[in-house]
């Protein structure tokens, strides 16, 4: 079933919908009946070479979300009939299926436990489970053998009791046997505070934007980086992936072991897909009627909501979830480590061919541009949830619901006639298998002797080596540790030594002999586990001498992974001649962002030692940006002796101020400033120079702007002034505005002011946003532009915007007065709409594009990637392409709402959100820039319901300008 030329119409024609009631007539909705289960298989159409077997349905199992296999190969399933709004109900539960068999069709079902709300995950331990219904965790077993838990133990509550309202979508979930003999949990969003009821004496564990793991032996819970939605998975080499509704595989590049008081860091979460994080998809089944007609209200504006896609109701990923990496032996060898990944809303399973070693890539395969694994054409297939089986195939849960959107997006004149219950009798388990094959009986491995599961860690199919795994961390068998410690070694196979050495640590039978040669071993990803393993054997950071040689010995390693692990380990561990192995490594890694951050982090307590190294003559050549940034580290650990040798180097070298500068950087963030830290005045000449040559105007350089910054005092305030008043080039203009930047004067709205005749056209951009971002510079910005020294034609749509939202009324009312009331995007639409019958230049369009757009925003691989990238826009349409150029704000797509960080020094940074943790704000910028910001410095931080892109962006364009850039973004070629 196809969109009726009913439904297409309310897309082509959205203004018609912005004076109409949002009223559903009888036959817009008509009902999609569900299919029996026995032809389910038939309606996915599937990669060639693989199939999809239905392995258990209603009434067997309904509404499955999630699923963990026991060591004998039953299966329990979380059933959340109580999705999405019947949590007080208390419907879920936990169904215990068997197969009476043995050939992994289940036929048998039995209720384990019940009476949950939103239960979300379930997973394995000591002949019972783990659950996760929010806002507890609880621990369930049969002890008499009948299918029903009789052991309810209550471990920790609190998920999501930080949330005033509890998102649905945002519950806590995939539970999964971790890399580090933990079980792993993934938040999904809701904040939380989490106390044990295990061990009452921990304090809370608060949780926002972070994951979960614990210990199942001693049930001591700890953060973990994290921060996704719904699905989690770990690949052989142990590194994560998370995803949420809109981006669809994130890869983590360092734990929560990496973070220290000091250290600012990157956000650990990246997007990987080359298509984007809200890529598109190739869906077989149709738009469902009422999701038509919900784009078609939020493209006219008549509801409220986000609009992806361009306005399009489907054709990109808008429910990404189960981000699952396949490390089974069923499947083709080609498939290991593939990223599977549902989108539920669109029926489908997506998949991803990963490449790389440390920030890998993440693409469709190359037969598969223009279609997916697996798509079903039933609007009523769900696939949530998907593992890694017994068998060596690829299971996956099929929520089977005719709605499975969030109740909070669905408009409630929409809602109204919708049955969110509906299918919550209903359920599929499925199967991915490849044709031809016959998958194994399921198997029997908790009889099994402890020996026989050592064995087993090096088995190919990832289910059996987590479980044996599993198992031995459960009994504690520490007589089997010889022949572990022989697996470590000796195992044929790489990924035998590498879950051998895994179990050695989690059980602490690890010896420094195995370690050594494990270090050594001549597969990657053993020697990436052996310095994990080191890592966390050696907690205390003492490393015997033997590991320390194999630890050195990895610094000349062929492997990027390898070093890079290195990297990040050596921030723990006390290595001999520490500075000496990260200089090592800087030699060849520094010019890697990734590898360089490694290295800092690493080497934040030897920085001074560092810097000195780096600048010594005839030392090794390392990158500049590396010295550069060691020189922050040093200002802002304030160690005095560390700080005096920068300023040594830089009164020596030819350019002092590109150390100064980024030596005051880190200063400022330390809580200092180069005046201060300088105790012998020895930079003073250096100033007095840079002085001389600004005041009386002869061999100016951009460096004597800098010095005077970093170095700060009004004398210097007033010369920089004076000098931007003499009409100075922009190569000079620019390093002055930058100075009075690092010294915010007070008296900052005076000096632009007076100076403002003399500031080039090009740097006033600049100026004025300094200006306005200091929120007691405004009164006299506004000033100037009263008495007609700053003309109103000079201030940004931008600024604009900013001065109009501004905190303080008396603000808000003057720029009222001055500029007159914001117009009427209505109004804007009318002005423009002559645009939408003219002809464009499609390359007049390209530069207005480029002039315009690209500072924030990225089309067909050009601009930068602040905002939305295009390419998914330009199939919308020139009218709907206008309206997201004219009223940004009106469609904000998901996860790029504005936000504005006040800091302590006064200043209001704008951008979007790109990660939110204990120790920084990081805030992608205009101009594809990132600001990190340290939590010390926050003053608050504001949450806008806005676009970044502010009204007024057409300012200045014509209609056949504005023409030119739709013909641009409508015709241009991928």
């Amino acid at each position: 079933m196809r969109p009726s030329p009913y439904w297409l119409s309310l897309l082509l024609s959205p203004c018609v919908l912005l004076a109409a009631d949002l009223e559903i007539k009888p036959g817009d909705l008509p009902r999609i009946p569900p299919t029996p289960p026995e032809k389910g298989p038939s309606t996915y159409t599937v990669r060639p070479g693989f199939h999809v077997e239905l392995m258990a349905s209603e009434p067997t199992i309904v509404s499955p979300v999630a699923m963990a296999f026991d060591e004998n190969g039953k299966l329990y399933v979380v059933e959340m009939i109580d999705y999405s709004e019947r949590r007080d109900e208390k419907l879920s539960r936990i169904k215990l299926l068997e197969s009476t068999k043995g050939d992994g069709h289940y036929d048998k079902a039995t209720i384990f436990a019940d009476h949950l709300p939103w239960a979300t995950s379930v997973t394995c331990w000591d002949g019972g489970v783990f659950v996760l219904a929010s806002p507890d965790l609880f621990y369930f077993k049969d002890t008499k053998g009948d299918g029903h838990a009789d052991v309810h133990a209550l471990v920790a509550t609190g998920f999501g009791n930080l949330v005033e309202r509890l998102n649905v979508q945002a519950l806590p979930n995939y539970m999964q046997w971790g890399p580090d003999q933990r079980i792993h949990g993934a938040l999904g969003g809701n904040a939380s505070r989490i106390t044990s009821f295990v061990h009452k004496s921990d304090p809370p564990l608060e949780l926002r934007g972070r994951d979960f793991s614990f210990d199942p032996r001693d049930l001591h819970l700890r953060a973990e980086v994290g921060g996704g939605q719904w699905g989690m998975s770990f690949d052989n080499a142990g590194r994560k992936f998370i995803c949420n509704n809109s981006r669809h595989i994130i890869q983590l590049l360092y734990g929560l072991n990496a973070l220290r008081p000091g250290i600012s860091l990157p956000p650990a979460a990246v997007d990987i897909g080359v298509d984007g994080p809200q890529a598109e998809v190739f869906r077989t089944s149709p738009d469902e009627p009422w999701r038509v007609i919900r784009t078609a209200w939020r493209v006219s504006g008549a509801s409220p909501g986000v609009v992806e896609g361009g306005g399009r109701a489907s054709g990109y990923f808008t429910g990404a979830a189960g981000i699952t990496i396949y490390r089974g032996d069923l499947f083709p060898p080609s498939n290991l480590g593939d990223a599977f990944i549902a989108d539920c809303g669109s029926n489908l399973i997506h998949r991803k061919k990963m490449h790389g070693e440390v920030l890998l890539t993440a693409e469709r395969a190359a037969d598969e541009q223009k279609s997916e694994f697996a798509a079903s054409r039933d609007n009523w297939s769900r696939p949530v949830f998907f593992t890694n089986a017994p068998d060596g195939a690829l299971w996956f849960c099929d929520m089977y619901r005719e709605v499975i959107e969030h109740p909070w997006s669905l408009p409630e004149p929409l809602k109204s006639h919708l049955d969110l219950n509906s299918g919550n009798d209903k359920g599929r388990l499925y199967r991915l298998v490849p044709d031809g094959t016959n998958p194994r009986p399921l198997p029997k491995l908790g009889n099994l002797a402890s020996k026989d599961l050592v064995a087993l860690l090096a088995h190919p199919n990832g289910w059996h080596r987590d479980t044996a795994a599993r198992l031995l961390h459960q009994r504690q068998d520490h007589s089997v540790t010889p022949a572990l410690l022989d697996l470590a070694e000796h195992s044929d196979s790489p990924l035998g030594r590498l879950t051998a050495l895994r179990v050695l640590a989690g059980d602490n039978d690890l010896s420094d002999e195995v370690l050594v040669k494990t270090l050594a071993d001549k597969d990657v990803q053993v020697r990436v586990q052996a310095i994990h393993t080191a890592t966390a054997h050696y907690a205390d950071g003492k490393v015997p001498a033997s590991v320390d040689a194999a630890l050195h010995a990895l610094g000349k390693d062929e492997s990027g992974f390898v070093r890079y692990e290195l990297a990040w380990a050596l921030g723990t561990l006390n290595v001999q001649d520490k500075p000496g192995l990260i200089l090592q490594l800087a030699q060849r890694d520094a010019t890697d962002t990734w590898a360089r951050t490694a290295l800092l982090a690493a080497g934040n307590n030897e920085a001074g030692a560092l810097f000195q190294a780096c600048v010594r003559p005839g030392g090794a050549k390392i990158d500049p940006s590396f010295t550069r940034e060691l020189a922050t580290t040093i200002g802002t650990r304030k160690q005095p002796a560390d700080v005096d040798a920068v300023i040594t180097y830089a009164l020596s070298s030819e350019h002092p101020a590109e150390w100064l500068g980024p030596l005051a950087d880190g200063l400022a963030h330390g809580g200092s400033s180069l005046a201060k830290a300088d105790t012998g005045k020895r930079l003073q000449p250096l100033i007095s120079t840079a002085a001389d040559h600004i005041k009386h105007q002869a061999n100016i350089s951009p460096s004597d702007f800098t010095i005077l910054g970093v170095t700060g005092s009004q004398e210097s305030v007033e010369l920089i002034g004076a000098s931007l008043a003499q009409h100075l080039p922009i190569s000079l203009a620019t390093p002055a505005l930058e100075a009075l930047t690092h010294l915010n004067p007070p008296t900052l709205g005076k000096v632009l002011t007076t100076a403002w005749p003399g500031i080039p056209t090009e740097a006033r951009g600049a100026a004025i946003r300094l200006w306005r971002t200091r929120p007691q510079q405004v009164p006299s910005l506004l000033d100037a532009v009263a008495a007609n020294v700053v003309a109103k034609s000079e201030l940004t749509p931008e600024d604009l915007a900013a001065l109009r939202e501004s905190r303080v009324a008396a603000i808000r009312d003057r720029t009222v007065e001055i500029f007159g009331p914001a117009a009427s995007r209505t109004q804007v639409m009318a002005a423009y709409r002559p645009a939408l019958n003219m002809k464009g230049d499609p390359l007049k369009g390209h530069a207005t594009f480029t002039a315009r757009c690209t500072v924030c925003h990225r089309f067909h691989g050009e601009g930068n990637s602040v905002g939305p990238e295009l390419d998914a826009s330009a199939s919308a349409g020139r009218e709907k392409l206008m309206g997201n150029i004219l009223e940004p704000s009106r469609e904000i797509t998901a996860g790029f709402n504005m936000a504005i960080v006040e800091t302590k020094s006064g200043e209001r940074v704008a951008g979007i959100v790109a990660a939110d943790t204990d120790s920084t704000i990081s805030l992608h910028t205009p101009g594809g820039l990132s600001r990190d910001i340290p939590r010390g410095e926050v003053v608050q931080i504001e949450r806008s319901s806005r676009s970044l892109m502010p009204d007024g962006i057409e300012t200045g364009l014509t209609p056949q300008d504005m023409a030119d850039l739709l013909e641009f973004l409508s015709s241009a070629k991928k």
